[in-house]
């Protein structure tokens, strides 16, 4: 059991929560600058990468590899579809227009693949949309070359605020037909490719044999902290802290039980669907601020229901909240 990666999930998950909530703005805005924000780089593209690993780490040693991504597409089709539906009193004060006939049909559609429906979900449709086109151009392309082009995307989505107006079409483009391609597809190739290319046997053997635990986390620790020294130095070091962090974890055995290892696997999962509903309804409605009051509020909100999902997911006629995580 890889307990390692259920801790980071976790992590991420928390990670991700700070994101939004921001219960670090009480602390000194050096620190904040220094320690906190690339730190806030990093938990979504690592949750692509752990994703995408699973996914193609089978599909690397299966002879039926078509088989493998569409069993992994219908389990993440069904983790959005039941927070989709758990979320419907949300969409109908929120987004009202989905229930407009064909016109709000199609923008339903659009924000499912390439957009957002409820707090947070643009993760599962950039992971469905970004799985099958890693998918289609690793059975295209031979695997030496393709990862240029990912890495291409990458570098220039990284380094669009620093170029010119007229080289920023294809992102204006983008944006006005789907939504912001950094809440899309498009940006998640890199790190999909990243789980594609790490989950290949002989990549795996090679860092299980040279990777020492003191320069993983060195490296882990330097890469994340060299991410806030600016936009051109992050095109390399950003992918390298996504990549370390996930190896530094991969490798580290914890000593926790197999018990805690899931919960915190699967309550990492539910932590990411529900926190961002529940902070516009303490913001919108009940006029919180961010800050660290909200943050554990909505944490320990996160952290009951997340163990009642699990916990009633066991009982006889409950067991269909397993698709809640």
């Amino acid at each position: 059991m890889l307990k390692g990666i259920d801790v980071v999930k976790f992590i991420m998950a928390l990670l991700v929560m700070e994101i939004h909530l921001q219960a670090t703005n009480v602390l000194p805005s050096a620190i904040r600058e220094w320690c906190i924000r690339p730190l806030l780089l990093i938990p979504v593209p690592v949750f692509f990468v752990i994703s995408s690993f699973f996914l193609f780490k089978k599909l690397h040693t299966t002879t039926s590899p078509l088989s493998v991504l569409i069993k992994f597409l219908r389990r993440i089709v069904a983790l959005y579809a039941f927070w989709i539906v758990a979320w419907t009193p949300y969409l109908i004060a929120k987004k009202a227009y989905y229930f407009t006939g064909i016109e709000g049909a199609t923008q339903f559609l659009t924000d499912v693949l390439f957009g957002e429906v409820f707090g947070n979900s643009w993760f599962f449709g950039a992971l469905i949309m970004g799985s099958i086109v890693v998918y289609a151009v690793s059975r295209c392309l031979n695997d030496k070359i393709w990862w240029l082009l990912p890495c291409a995307l990458f570098a220039y989505l990284q380094t669009v605020p620093l170029l010119p107006d007229s080289a920023t079409a294809p992102v204006v483009w983008y944006s006005h037909v789907a939504h912001s391609p950094y809440l899309s597809f498009p940006y998640s190739i890199i790190w999909i490719t990243a789980g594609y290319y790490l989950a290949k046997p002989g990549v795996m053997s090679w860092l299980k044999v040279h990777t020492a635990p003191w320069w993983i986390w060195t490296l882990t620790i330097v890469s994340i902290s060299a991410t806030g020294l600016g936009t051109v130095v992050s095109v390399f070091t950003l992918p390298l802290a996504v990549t370390a962090t996930f190896s530094a974890f991969f490798f580290w055995q914890p000593s926790i039980s197999a018990t805690t290892s899931k919960w915190l696997r699967n309550t990492s999962i539910i932590i990411y669907v529900l926190h961002g509903g529940i902070e516009k309804i303490f913001r919108i409605y009940l006029h919180f601020e961010h800050g660290p009051l909200l943050y554990l509020l909505i944490l320990a909100i996160c952290l009951t229901l997340a163990t009642l999902i699990i916990s009633l997911s066991q009982k006889k006629g409950f067991k269909w909240l397993h698709a809640a995580y």
